[in-house]
């Protein structure tokens, strides 16, 4: 059996938080998050660590996932976002991938090992495949 990206990505959820499994769900089905998912997700968050009222969310579930044979399209990393605690990056970066290949080149010190560890932290498995 092939496991696609989205039944990894439904495997690495099961221990994640509740606001995550939700956004998931929602990205899943919508392909997108919306200024009102980010403030219920936001409230879902607060919520579990008791800074709001308790909120319901619905995870990630194998229903929710397109069945065998439907249409999908290629998955491409298109850029990472840092936001704080990775090596010495400074806040909020992102790095931008190009279609075909990315070089990245700095100076000592500058970086590029903390990409490398955001990159090497996906939990997925990449296939290299011949044009």
């Amino acid at each position: 059996m092939n496991v696609t990206v989205l039944q990894e990505i439904l495997g690495w959820s099961k221990d994640r938080p509740a606001w995550q499994r939700d956004a998931l769900r929602r990205l899943v089905i919508q392909g997108e998050l919306t200024t009102d998912d980010i403030a219920e997700l936001t409230e879902i968050c607060k919520s579990a660590q008791g800074l709001a009222e308790p909120r319901d969310s619905a995870p990630l579930e194998e229903g929710h996932l397109p069945t065998a044979g439907t249409a999908q399209g290629a998955v491409a990393l298109e850029s990472i976002f840092h936001h704080r605690g990775v090596n010495a990056l400074a806040e909020s970066q992102s790095l931008k991938f190009g279609p075909k290949l990315t070089l990245v080149y700095g100076d000592n010190g500058a970086g590029k090992t903390g990409y490398i560890r955001i990159l090497k932290s996906i939990p997925f498995k990449v296939i290299a495949r011949k044009p």
